[in-house]
Formats: C-alpha cells, structure tokens, sequence
C-alpha cells in the first residue's frame, strides 16, 4: 500500500495523511489520521480508495443540522465506525461566538484566529474526547468537519504539535486547504471565479491565511505555556493518552 500525503480521490479534494512531517528523532507516521473534507454522496472508486487506505474510525465534527443536511457515506458501511462529535452545540454555532462574527461571512476582512482561538478556550472537552477517541481507535483515523479547514485544521494542529511538529510545518498544512478546495468552490460558491482569482482574496470564507494557524499556536503558548500544559491543565488530558498518540503517530528514524 502505498501512503501519500495528499489521496487522488475523484470527489473529494482536501483529504490528506499527517504523515511525513519532521519531528525530533523521526516523523509522523503515515496511514495514522487523515484530515478531509465532507464524505459525502462518494463515488464507488472513492469508497474503495478509502477503505483500502485503511480508514477504521471517521470523526464528525459538524452539528447536527449539518449532518442531517448531509449524511456521511461512513454511516451506511460496517467497515468502518462512524462517530459524531460536533464541535458545537446542538444549535451549530455556540451564541458567545458570535461576537466574533464581525463581518459578512461571504465578503470584508473575517478575524479567524478569534474564532479558532473561541475552540480552544472554550470548546477543551470536544478536544479531550476526540483526542481520547484518536489515541484508542486502530487503524487509520479520517476526522472532517465540512470543508475540512477550520474545525478539522483545529484538531489537525492539536495532533501534529502533540507529536512536536513544528509551528511552522503546522501552519504551512493548515494553509494548504485553501488551494486544493478550488475545485469545491468552483462549484459550490457564488461569485467564485477560476478566471480570475484575484477577485476571491475578498470572500473572507474561504481563506486559510497563515496569521490564523499562528495565532492559535501563539495562543497556546502564550496563554497556556505550551501544548502539553494547554492539554492536561486546561483540556483534562491524561499523559497516558497524549503517549498512546505518540506512540502510534510518531515513526522513529
């Protein structure tokens, strides 16, 4: 089987292993979590790709509103087991967020990074258990949200600093989303051009800038004294889960 870290898959675009990132002593291990978008209405080819890659465990960070209008195929197949952990309330969107929500969605400058950094203070207990969930599930773990760029790089960064990626590999991977999404944009987004994309710098929603991954590591660090100190002291993290996802993440050279 061969691991990259990005899958050619025909109707997803933004599915990508953790693996291969440099961390001292070695690397993260392929074939461990795979961050994506949606799995949604997936062809037959994409549904074998999968499940050959060896995905066992697929985490759903959307509400219940989002599930509902769009089922996971990962619901429907006895190969793989589906889990629904939203990483907000019922309702989708916590209300105390929406202080941050500054500006229209769709076009102005969007602050990110405060609603990244919303996650991180306030939502420790969806962290805790998704990581409880990472570090006990076998085989290929695949987490999503919708698009597979704001929650799921949320979880994404979590994992990679556990392993002690680098601040800047970690931004650099979260920045990669807004480039393979293209084609889903293209799509699905009024106003979205690949004739001129100049024009799409002013849909605020569809940015992954690098100042919005840096200001939640800087947050971490600043605010909470590291990532370790941020997972045990804040999120309620046991040493013995953060070892289980090094131990099965991190491949020794």
């Amino acid at each position: 089987l061969m691991y990259t870290r990005r899958l050619l898959l025909e109707g997803m675009y933004n599915t990508r292993d953790l693996g291969g990132y440099a961390v001292p002593g070695g690397r993260t291990r392929f074939g461990v979590f795979l961050r994506s978008e949606r799995p949604c209405g997936l062809s037959e080819n994409d549904t074998n790709a999968l499940r050959d890659y060896g995905v066992k465990v697929s985490l759903d960070f959307r509400s219940e509103f989002e599930r509902q209008m769009a089922r996971s195929d990962f619901e429907d197949y006895d190969w793989v087991e589906y889990r629904h952990m939203p990483t907000y309330t019922p309702d989708g969107f916590n209300t105390g967020l929406d202080r941050y929500f500054v500006s229209d969605l769709s076009h102005g400058r969007f602050p990110w990074v405060y609603a990244y950094n919303y996650v991180i203070d306030g939502g420790t207990e969806w962290i805790r258990q998704c990581l409880e969930a990472a570090a006990e599930s076998e085989g290929c773990v695949q987490f999503h949200c919708s698009s597979g760029k704001d929650r799921t790089g949320i979880f994404a960064a979590i994992l990679l600093a556990v392993a002690g990626v680098e601040k800047w590999d970690i931004v650099a991977d979260y920045c990669v989303s807004e480039c393979l999404l293209d084609r889903m944009y293209a799509k699905s987004r009024n106003g979205y051009s690949t004739e001129n994309r100049e024009a799409n710098m002013d849909i605020a929603f569809i940015q992954t800038s690098h100042i919005n991954m840096f200001g939640v590591l800087d947050h971490i660090d600043n605010d909470y004294g590291g990532i370790y100190k941020y997972l045990t002291e804040k999120c309620g993290v046991s040493d013995e889960t953060i070892e289980k996802i090094r131990e099965k993440f991190i491949e020794k050279i």
